[in-house]
């Protein structure tokens, strides 16, 4: 799966004509200027994940599963985000229910701000406002209040820059969640997927200001979202034609009688060694 939202293009990300599957928050402001779409969350008191714009999308299951990675690249300039690190975020909720995010903390005034690694904390979600008590507690874990911070930079945020949030699935190791900000010397950030709390939510990703104790605004310009490494397969007929197949692995094969794939042994080439530091970079 891989999903591209480019600002220059003029629409929001949940508009029909892009066919991303988004929906929208339909409170906060969204404009565009310069080719960026610029998000706007000025109330701290709104019911209902502030007074922001945010953008959500859910994941089916052959979209993203439990062996899947997930690696997102977004372009942004953050201009303000106060009050929780997820006033500003990119957010991903598993299908297993744990939740982390690529967030940011900057006020208006001060030019440096800080670049944050955070999870869900598991302290309850937000409260709805009391005048409609009918919603309770809101359990779609659209915000996270104030999560648990897992590593943080310091980070001039008034300049566009790159951020890649990744989900990286180990065969038979650690599953590991780690964000990086791209042309920086700063070290990524890590932290073990299972670690992370879980509660029931629905898996999906979001971007945008959903928190309801903070404000801020963004210029976005660019968010790839890429699944990573081997989502389940539909269950369709595929068409192979005549072209040659490498069988690596079986996922290919319907079904096979009287036939079986041994790993042979491996030998040594007799001209060991096959690579030789016979140019100044080979010591490098």
């Amino acid at each position: 799966m891989r999903i591209d939202y480019i600002a220059s293009c003029g629409l929001e990300p949940h508009d029909p004509a892009l066919e991303l599957g988004f929906w929208s928050a339909e409170m906060g402001e969204a404009s565009f200027s310069d080719g960026a779409l610029v998000t706007f969350d000025a109330d701290a008191e709104d019911y209902r994940g502030s007074g922001g714009r945010y953008y959500r999308r859910h994941f089916t299951r052959e979209e993203f599963n439990e062996k899947s990675g997930l690696h997102i690249e977004v372009a942004v300039r953050v201009l303000s985000s106060e009050g929780s690190p997820a006033s500003t975020c990119v957010q991903i909720t598993t299908r297993d229910g744990r939740t982390f995010g690529l967030g940011f903390l900057k006020k208006e005034d001060p030019v440096d701000g800080e670049v944050v690694l955070y999870a869900d904390s598991g302290e309850p979600l937000p409260l709805l406002a009391q005048d409609i008590p009918r919603f309770g507690s809101y359990r779609m874990q659209d915000w996270l209040g104030q999560p648990a911070v897992l590593g943080s930079h310091s980070q001039p945020l008034d300049e566009s820059r790159t951020y890649v949030l990744e989900l990286m699935r180990h065969e038979g190791s650690i599953d590991v969640v780690r964000l990086q900000i791209k042309g920086s010397k700063a070290e990524p950030l890590t932290a073990r997927l299972s670690d992370l709390k879980t509660r029931p939510a629905v898996p999906g990703v979001l971007f945008g200001h959903p928190v309801k104790e903070g404000t801020g605004c963004a210029e976005w310009t660019r968010l790839t979202i890429t699944t990573t490494g081997r989502a389940r397969e539909p269950d369709l007929p595929r068409s192979i034609g005549t072209k040659r197949q490498l069988f690596l692995e079986d996922w290919i094969i319907d079904e096979c009688t009287n036939l079986e794939c041994l790993m042979g042994t491996p030998e040594k080439h007799p001209g060991n060694p096959v690579l030789r530091r016979d140019r100044p970079w080979g010591s490098v």
